[in-house]
């Protein structure tokens, strides 16, 4: 007796097939039922896909930029560029070109992006780019090239066309994980049963076929009947074909589906996923901004000022030294590289090699005192000038020299409160221009410290019993409030002793020599004063729970030593003091490399405050200190030294 075949529960009659047509019929796939067909449709159904194209647009639009006069440093105001660098990578990401159109007037541009699924860009053989076309439904609208600010990426076979983008480099792969959500979203709207095909060699009326097929799906639909035992008469058996569930290996597949979308956009797979190990995360997310975001803002940023903004006599500046991730890594690296040096393993010159540091153009003559008074005259007047029309105010001096130009610039740049705060440091006299701490950095130090005690003081007050987890987080509060008030005194002591001797060092060096020692110096700070509070707090609240009486008031009170204003200004003296004693160690140095042997003198407020541990230094040399390694000799300590040529060198004392 010849064996029949139905397939049941496949969206049509059932009916008798062959086996050849089995696998055609299990397949049972719609042409743009969830399929990708293009780029886009990768974005909108994958969500690697569109993890990578957010990923990198988040990424480019982050970037700090600066628009300036072009072939000066003057900072001009432009309209805001983030959120039209943010499509604009999307689009190169998805359609492998962008296109912006110019609006507005000279003095006020405007612009708005284009859809690139509906531009098509109009060529000619002789001419090139002739126009760019929109179709918005049935209309079309013609733009001249000179209107259209065109992006990019390459093409093998198209030189003026959209490029290849990385979306569609990924859509295989894409295809195969979107596929793979369908066929388990499919297979447990079927129960969790895999494909079936019910034999049986009994021949079926229609009738029967019918029944049984009806029987069947009301069994096996939905997942509330996922378990439900089910019998068959007739001699119908049910048969599995396909591959067991078990046997699919779709972690597998997916694996190596993310892993090719992650390629394909130039990202790292960690980025993707929870990182297990940190350290390698940090590696992989630099690796992201110098292998692919960068390359892909520098074309951007060629782009913009061949097509936009040399034509306004502008030109735009991707600020890649201001990325945070960057940033610390390089603060990590110059700290490396200066234990290094420390420690003899590698030389001065090394170093400045390694990090990219030019080398020192600085004179080794320090200059007269005519000469810079006439420097901090000219250093008064733009203060004033910026305090007066803003950061963006354009100063041109011939008494301030080029590295000191530049650091003033950058702070500016940056948004530093006060650009010019290492002038409060120093004091001018008939013969001579010398330096001397600045209080104020004292007192902002003092405050942000203090913010943070307040707001745990009264997390562990509100919940004694959950003291514990009030303290957590609290280290890194305090290195956020202590190492940029460090940073900032230790270039501001070097730039103000650098006017006081005559010589200027390298605003690079000063800043990555400065980010080092605050970052490795301020970890240590901030552990040994969270030993010191974990101890008072876990005294306290023992005291507190265990004595019968005892108020929120008295807690506060035992708390005060460990949170209160007399600690905050103690840590900020203390800290002000050594952060301009590295300072001097810093300056010392870079002296040293241009052959200028320099020796750290000592200094004291020479008041009725200096302690006898600091009064017998107060103007000797190193070498004749009581105290070998400089200030802060104790707690509380505000000496501080400067620099004078070594007994046989030429020049004026600092």
């Amino acid at each position: 007796m010849m064996r029949e075949w139905y397939v049941l529960g496949a969206g049509g009659a059932a009916k008798a097939i062959e086996w050849k047509d089995i696998e055609a019929l299990l397949e049972n796939r719609r042409a743009g039922d969830g399929e990708l067909q293009t780029p886009a449709d990768a974005y909108v159904y994958n969500a690697w896909v569109r993890r990578c194209v957010d990923l990198r647009a988040y990424a480019i639009s982050s970037i700090p930029y600066e628009v300036v006069r072009r072939g000066t440093d003057d900072i001009v105001s432009f309209p805001p560029l983030a959120p039209l660098l943010a499509d604009t990578e999307r689009w190169l990401s998805l359609m492998g070109a962008a296109y912006w159109v110019k609006a507005g007037t000279r003095l006020r541009p405007s612009f708005r992006i284009l859809n690139p699924l509906t531009v098509r860009v109009i060529t000619d053989p002789a001419n090139g780019i002739v126009a760019f076309e929109q179709s918005v439904g049935a209309e079309r609208i013609r733009f001249d090239p000179e209107r259209i600010v065109y992006f990019r990426l390459f093409h093998p076979r198209d030189d003026l066309g959209p490029g290849v983008p990385p979306a569609l480099t990924a859509l295989t792969p894409a295809r195969l994980a979107v596929s793979a959500n369908q066929w388990a979203a499919a297979f447990f709207e079927r129960s969790a049963i895999p494909p079936i095909i019910l034999s049986t060699e009994i021949p079926l009326s229609e009738d029967d076929r019918a029944l049984i097929r009806s029987t069947w799906e009301r069994l096996t639909s939905g997942l509330r009947n996922a378990w439900r035992a089910m019998v068959l008469g007739g001699g119908v058996k049910p048969i599995v074909v396909g591959a067991p569930v078990k046997d699919v290996a779709m972690p597998e597949l997916l694996e190596q589906v993310r892993h090719q979308i992650a390629v394909a956009f130039g990202i790292p797979q960690t980025l993707l996923e929870d990182a297990a190990n940190y350290a390698t995360a940090r590696q992989h997310w630099v690796s992201f901004w110098t292998e692919t975001i960068i390359p892909e803002a520098l074309l951007m940023e060629h782009t913009l000022n061949e097509q936009l903004f040399y034509a306004l006599g502008l030109e735009m500046r991707f600020l890649f030294n201001q990325i945070e991730a960057l940033q610390q890594d390089e603060a990590e690296k110059a700290q490396a590289v200066t234990q290094l040096v420390q420690a003899g393993i590698m030389t001065v010159d090394e170093a400045r090699e390694q990090m990219g540091l030019q080398e020192p153009t600085a004179s080794a003559e320090p200059m007269d005192l005519s000469e810079a008074k006439a420097t901090l005259a000219d250093l008064q007047r733009w203060r004033q000038k910026v305090k007066r029309f803003g950061a963006e105010v354009k100063f041109e001096s011939t008494d301030i020299p080029d590295a000191l130009q530049e650091f003033i610039g950058r702070r500016l740049r940056d948004g530093v409160d006060d650009a010019f705060s290492f002038m409060r440091m120093l004091k001018v006299y008939a013969d001579a221009i010398k330096v001397e701490p600045d209080r104020a950095a004292e007192a902002e130090l003092r405050k942000r410290i203090l913010d943070v005690f307040r707001g745990r003081l009264e997390a562990v007050l509100s919940s004694p019993e959950s003291a514990v987890d009030a303290l957590l987080g609290m280290d890194n509060d305090l290195r956020a409030a202590v190492q940029p008030v460090l940073v900032k005194v230790v270039e501001d002591a070097v730039i103000a002793e650098s006017l006081a001797v005559g010589v200027y060092p390298d605003v690079a060096a000063v800043n990555a020599a400065a980010l080092a020692w605050a970052s490795s110096y301020t970890y240590d700070l901030v552990t040994g004063l969270m030993e010191t509070t974990r101890k008072v707090v876990s005294d306290a609240i023992r005291a507190f729970l265990s004595t019968p009486g005892m108020t929120v008031k008295d807690l506060e009170d035992m708390l005060a030593p460990a949170f209160g204003p007399v600690r905050a200004e103690m840590i900020a003296i203390t800290e002000v003091t050594r952060a301009m004693a590295q300072a001097t160690l810093i300056y010392q140095q870079l002296l040293k490399e241009w052959g200028l042997e320099m020796v750290r003198v000592w200094h004291t407020s020479n008041d009725e405050h200096v302690c006898p541990i600091c009064e017998p230094n107060n103007g000797k040399p190193e070498g004749a200190w009581t105290v070998p390694d400089g200030p802060p000799a104790h707690p509380r300590c505000r000496c501080w030294t400067t620099l004078e040529l070594r007994r046989g060198k030429a020049g004026r004392k600092s």
